[in-house]
Formats: structure tokens, C-alpha cells, sequence
């Protein structure tokens, strides 16, 4: 199993929106996301709000083959159907983009499972009902220097 710790030292989210802008070269997202692996990212995230689920999945194919040939996780963002259909590394979701326990249970073993917390109360859930070596949380910025819960007091909320 890898360790999480690692792949969590530089976490790239990709955007479409810069490719107009690129310079020669990485026109395509596939080339940005190699860039920022040899760049030193150590996991990706494939953001796509604009694109059809057909649509989704070959781009997250696509991404997955340069993130597969680097060794380095990918995660796509918001959508079960999609991370499940292209068999990327995880799926990382909001408070409202899908229930978590059943993301966590229709994704296969061993994949990773993102989810972002506003409150300290939501990471307390979050960790309390998905605590798993394949889970892990984001905190915004609002939140990230509140005081977080003992493990003891998450087994007791």
C-alpha cells in the first residue's frame, strides 16, 4: 500500500481554462499535467465543471495514462460515475457533491477518498464515519488553524 503522506506533498488541481494561454508545447492538459509532475507534483486533480460526462471520462483516461506512466495518483474531482468508469486512484468530493459513506463504499478497495471540510464539526464527521488509510481531508483556509479534536474525542462525537 503506498503511503498517503507522500502523494499528499504537492497536490496539483487542474484547470482548462489556462490552456488558451500555454506556451507552445502544453497546449493540452495531458502535457500540463506531465509538467507538473516533473515539476514535483506527487498527486493530480481532474477539476472539470464544464465538460459532459462522455466527455469526462476520455479526458480523465487520457490523464490517467501520463499519471499512471509518472507513478503519481489521480483524482477526479466531484464525480463518482467518472473516477469509477476511467479507474482513477480516488475521487475527491465536497460537502454537498455526494453522500461520502456511500462514495467510500461504491469506490473499490484501496482507492482513495477526498473530502472538503469547512468546520471543524464536518472534519470530525468526516473523520469519525471514513477514518481509513484511503481517506484523507482538506480543511479551508477558514478552519486551518482552529484547534482539532483529540482522536478520543472524534470516537466519542
Amino acid at each position: 500500500m503506498r503511503d498517503i503522506r507522500k502523494s499528499l506533498l504537492l497536490y496539483a488541481v487542474t484547470d482548462r481554462a489556462w490552456l488558451p494561454s500555454a506556451p507552445t508545447g502544453l497546449e493540452s492538459l495531458e502535457s500540463q499535467v506531465e509538467e507538473a509532475i516533473l515539476g514535483g507534483a506527487t498527486m493530480i486533480q481532474l477539476r472539470e465543471k464544464c465538460l459532459d460526462e462522455d466527455s469526462f471520462i476520455e479526458l480523465a483516461l487520457r490523464v490517467k495514462a501520463v499519471t499512471t506512466a509518472r507513478g503519481v495518483p489521480l483524482i477526479v474531482n466531484d464525480n463518482l460515475a467518472v473516477a469509477l468508469a476511467a479507474g482513477t486512484d480516488g475521487l475527491h468530493i465536497g460537502q454537498s457533491d455526494c453522500d461520502p459513506s456511500l462514495a467510500r463504499k461504491s469506490l473499490p478497495a484501496g482507492r482513495l477518498l477526498g473530502i472538503s471540510v469547512q468546520t471543524v464539526r464536518q472534519a470530525s464527521g468526516t473523520f469519525r464515519n471514513l477514518l481509513t488509510d484511503s481517506a484523507y481531508s482538506f480543511l479551508s483556509p477558514a478552519i486551518q488553524h482552529a484547534p482539532i479534536p483529540s482522536m478520543e474525542a472524534h470516537r466519542h462525537a
